[in-house]
């Protein structure tokens, strides 16, 4: 959808040839042969827009700079004829009314600017031109009364004063320059008067400059020599603030490279940390263990201990008694008679020895 405001109605009653309200939908084409009043149309929408008759450049887009076309040639009809060195009018007095409708997006808003322009008489020079802004859309019958003659300067005062949307109501001008200070009003058609009244003449007159820079000089840059002092300083300061910025901003990536290592290093030494007190808690659960092992052969040890120990109290107690008891054998072998047994020690050890080197020379047949 469109945001921009567009041109939505012509009124031209009284203007050369046209009385008549023309309505524009969308992209308007005038089309016609030379002489049909195409150029007419053009000058009223430059007449409305910049209104300064001494900047406004009638049928230019037709003749160039030849052109001789003025207000009241408009109002009255210059037939571009005379008499006695008298031009001849088509009308010999005459009230005209020529305004622009403006229509805002989506039709919320409608404003109509334009001016009534009178001559009572062709001998007048300049006319009674008054300029005027309507919140409202108007139909050509609100021009006219009910004779359909344009209106008088009392009436329309009435008609104009009679429209009131939000707030807003229509208004006769006193002079020119608030007219043109109004409707360049950012709450109204928002745009630079001063650029609009040095461009839009000698856009629509259709001439050609001869190079894009003098065309800056002329509607864009001021007469004057620029002082680009600020804007030298302004540079500087940004190059140096960009500067600045750079190294703010390489400063951040080492700020953070540095933050971020300290992070690890904090989550290492915590780690570490942990680490430590999870090994000193495994080595504290490992000696408990080996301690209840320890115990527990320690238990196992005490109680072997203590059967060897009564063991060894009973061979304590008994070996008096063998003692006792072999002495008494020996002493029984000695009184039944000790050669015969030494003896019989001395032949059996003299079998065995036999017995061995029998053994000896009986592991083969030949043998």
């Amino acid at each position: 959808m469109s945001r921009g405001i567009r041109l939505s109605r012509l009124h031209a009653l009284n203007w050369y040839g046209y009385r008549d309200s023309i309505a524009v939908q969308g992209n308007a084409l005038l089309a016609g042969v030379t002489g049909s009043g195409k150029s007419i149309l053009m000058d009223l929408i430059q007449f409305v827009l910049v209104g300064d008759l001494r900047l406004v450049k009638f049928n230019q887009s037709a003749t160039g700079e030849r052109s001789d076309r003025t207000l009241k040639g408009y109002c009255l009809g210059d037939t571009k004829q005379e008499e006695g060195g008298i031009t001849q009018y088509m009308r010999d007095a005459a009230i005209a009314y020529v305004a622009l409708e403006f229509t805002w997006p989506s039709g919320r808003r409608v404003e109509t600017w334009g001016f009534r322009i009178e001559f009572t008489s062709a001998a007048e020079a300049h006319g009674r031109v008054t300029p005027f802004f309507i919140p409202a859309s108007l139909a050509r019958s609100d021009f006219l009364d009910t004779e359909m003659r344009p209106l008088t300067h009392a009436a329309f005062r009435g008609v104009a004063e009679s429209h009131t949307v939000d707030g807003v109501t229509g208004r006769i001008y006193a002079e020119l320059g608030e007219y043109l200070r109004d409707m360049s009003q950012p709450a109204h058609l928002n745009f630079d008067r001063t650029v609009l009244r040095a461009l839009l003449p000698n856009a629509m007159s259709f001439t050609f400059l001869r190079s894009f820079n003098e065309f800056c000089r002329t509607f864009i840059l001021p007469a004057d020599r620029l002082d680009v002092r600020d804007v030298t300083d302004s540079y500087k300061a940004f190059v140096a603030y960009e500067r600045q910025l750079a190294e703010l901003r390489d400063q951040h990536v080492r700020l953070a490279a540095i933050a971020e290592h300290f992070r690890k290093h904090d989550d290492l030494r915590r780690d570490a940390a942990l680490g430590r007190w999870l090994e000193a808690e495994c080595r504290r659960d490992h000696a408990l263990a080996l301690l209840a092992d320890g115990e527990r052969l320690f238990a196992e040890l005490s109680s072997a201990s203590a059967e060897e120990n009564a063991g060894l109290s009973e061979l304590a107690e008994s070996i008096p008694n063998l003692r006792s008891e072999q002495e008494s054998l020996k002493n029984t072998i000695r009184d039944l008679g000790g050669a015969l047994y030494l003896e019989l020690k001395r032949q059996n050890t003299e079998l065995a020895a036999k017995i061995t080197r029998l053994t000896d020379v009986g592991r083969s047949l030949e043998s």
